[in-house]
């Protein structure tokens, strides 16, 4: 009877706990970070959850739990984290740098593991994307209120309720969602106006915000979205659908653009030029596209542009074989809330705020042969999703949707630190262990 009771105990709370995890980042940042409501140690609670799986996970695998699936399938995820032990090692990272190091890619690991050790079905599944959803048609009122109620002069502070100056990762988000929207609508028999009215409301506060990646993602989504429907011809009238709504899309947030982006030019003695307004298709040029990447190294703030951070990363390790091939160490090169906290080449760097994509932090602290071995981790992910995309079922769409979602992590590896962000590293590494763990027979 008492084993009854804590099966239907478990049923009930860890899927529930896991839905509260993720409902916390679309408040909880917001609320402490932009309005300074709350503390900034209470944005901190996704990992408490995240520690109580890991003890439900130790709880499992002492009544006998078989490791040898596990293992067989997660096995590129615990090389990388005995590379990182071992890169702390061999470079003697300071104890507190070290920890804090390890809590970067840490924290996520009990939600990767989670689904091994505890079935999800079909019905969480659909309450897991419903949620992500409706946070997601929710940004488009919040929004609407930060850039036109307020009076906002910049598209920059403009996140939603994912945080300050978070306009970038609430682009991002929404982009993913669009993807899994426009899948789910390929896949169901959902009336095309619907599906243009709702996916209206996740690409205009794109616009709003002024963030010029979408202005390449929104491409390259569609394009995936395409690639990876399988039995093109049977939903050709919905892609077509799909197509026309990203066109629109794209016209729409580059009309928003060119309307709300207003850039000061300066003149030689440092007067200020009439402003100018940037229109969208300069960005579409290859020149223009380089200089918003790499063209300025510095940045008018003092710190490095998103490529040169990757070359001076390069270049730092590069002089000893050692860091060249593990890296300065896990927290070497990063930035800390904690002073003792902070790595020994960031306190060095500290100005360029290096490391400040994925792409150079993994080169500073896993050299060539950890940053390999972390990117294989995505191949395989794609790989394993890839062979079972072809579904119809929700199961189906959550796969299709996560390949897309893997493609645009790694574009925006040289763009931010995708994987220091709790929403972006909790989904990625909860959907790749649902992948890894699951099968479409729920």
């Amino acid at each position: 009877m008492m084993d009854s009771e804590r099966l239907n105990w478990s049923r009930k709370v860890i899927p529930a706990s896991v839905l509260v995890l993720f409902s916390l980042f679309f408040f909880l940042d917001y609320i402490s970070l932009a309005l300074g409501l709350v503390p900034r140690e209470l944005t901190w609670f996704p990992e408490v959850i995240s520690i109580g799986f890991l003890f439900y996970i130790l709880v499992r695998l002492a009544k006998g739990n078989d490791l040898i699936p596990i293992l067989k399938q997660t096995h590129l995820v615990l090389l990388f984290l005995v590379f990182t032990l071992f890169g702390i090692l061999i470079n003697r990272v300071d104890l507190a740098v070290a920890a804090a190091g390890v809590r970067n890619n840490l924290k996520y690991m009990p939600l990767f593991f989670l689904p091994f050790f505890y079935k999800f079905d079909q019905n969480f599944l659909k309450k897991l994307l419903s949620l992500m959803f409706i946070a997601a048609l929710i940004q488009f009122p919040v929004v609407i209120i930060q850039r036109i109620v307020f009076q906002t002069s910049s598209g920059d502070p403009i996140g939603g309720t994912l945080g300050a100056n978070s306009s970038g990762i609430l682009s991002v988000f929404l982009c993913i969602a669009l993807v899994f929207w426009s899948f789910f609508f390929i896949k169901n028999n959902i009336r095309s106006l619907l599906y243009i009215l709702l996916s209206a409301m996740l690409i205009i506060p794109m616009g709003l915000n002024e963030t010029k990646v979408v202005f390449f993602l929104l491409p390259i989504a569609f394009v995936c979205v395409f690639l990876f429907t399988k039995n093109k011809k049977k939903h050709l009238k919905k892609i077509t659908v799909v197509f026309l709504c990203f066109c629109l899309g794209m016209l729409l947030i580059g009309s928003l653009y060119n309307i709300l982006y207003v850039e000061e030019d300066l003149g030689p003695n440092g007067e200020k030029l009439k402003p100018s307004r940037k229109k969208i298709g300069e960005y579409y040029n290859p020149q223009r596209f380089m200089q918003v990447i790499s063209g300025n190294k510095v940045r008018i703030s003092g710190s490095l542009n998103r490529l040169p951070q990757v070359i001076f990363a390069f270049d730092q390790i590069k002089k000893d074989p050692v860091h060249l091939l593990f890296g300065v160490g896990a927290g070497n090169a990063s930035d800390s809330f904690f002073e003792p906290a902070k790595g020994k080449y960031y306190q060095k760097y500290g100005e360029l705020n290096i490391g400040n994509n994925l792409l150079s932090r993994m080169l500073w602290e896993y050299g060539l042969a950890g940053s390999l071995l972390f990117f294989s981790i995505y191949a395989l992910f794609f790989v394993k999703g890839w062979r079972i995309r072809t579904s119809e079922s929700l199961f189906g769409v959550a796969v299709s949707g996560f390949l897309v979602l893997i493609v645009i992590y790694l574009i925006t590896s040289i763009y931010f630190n995708t994987m220091l962000m709790n929403l972006f590293g909790f989904l990625f590494w909860f959907l790749g262990g649902f992948l890894l763990a699951g099968d479409d027979s729920n």
